[in-house]
């Protein structure tokens, strides 16, 4: 087993045996790996409670759209972001393997340890599902759209996609959840007329 890790992420100890058990099925070609920001700051916190809620979603069989998870698999993987993974696992779907996600465990990050550190992730996450998109038409409606019509036309939308998944409203959840949204969306070019 492989897991394409960035650098200065590790995989939790609660995950090894998970990770084991998935790929005892000879199907299993792959396991998505969620990430969990370390750290007890507010900021950190704030993104495990909103990686719980909005990335739980797609954190399933049968995915390999996971920006804030990692790629678990039988053979190493060209890079370590999941759009990296993504062409290997959807050839995995094509020929009738399983791709499988891991809960309650996964690795150890640092996109949390303060805004910046959080943007730049998911700026580096958006610009690579864009470069994917750009060789594989496969992956076109993965790619970010414009940042104005992901963040500005749409903002009610992503406001609103989140207070669905929330119980109560997080200031801090919404907070990382809009700049996480902008950063993924931030290079994205804009069309012309």
């Amino acid at each position: 087993m492989h897991v394409a890790l960035a650098p200065g992420e590790s995989l939790l100890p609660d995950a090894r045996a998970p990770l084991a058990t998935l790929f005892e099925d000879p199907r299993v070609e792959a396991v998505l790996v969620p990430l969990v920001p370390q750290g007890e700051h507010a900021l950190a916190r704030a993104a495990r409670r909103h990686l719980a809620l909005w990335d739980a979603r797609l954190l399933h069989a049968q995915n390999y759209f996971a920006p804030a998870a990692r790629v678990a698999s039988r053979a190493p993987l060209p890079g370590w972001r999941n759009a990296d993974a993504a062409p290997r696992l959807a050839e995995a779907l094509a020929r009738g393997g399983r791709i499988e996600a891991l809960r309650g465990a996964g690795v150890a990050c640092r996109i949390a340890d303060d805004l910046g550190a959080w943007t730049a992730h998911f700026r580096a996450e958006g610009a690579a599902w864009r470069a994917l998109a750009a060789r594989d038409a496969r992956f076109a409606r993965l790619a970010p759209p414009p940042w104005w019509r992901h963040n500005v036309a749409q903002v009610a939308r992503r406001v609103i996609e989140l207070l669905e998944a929330q119980r109560r409203v997080d200031p801090l959840v919404l907070g990382l959840h809009l700049a996480r949204e902008s950063a993924f969306s931030a290079d994205a070019p804009v069309p012309q007329p």
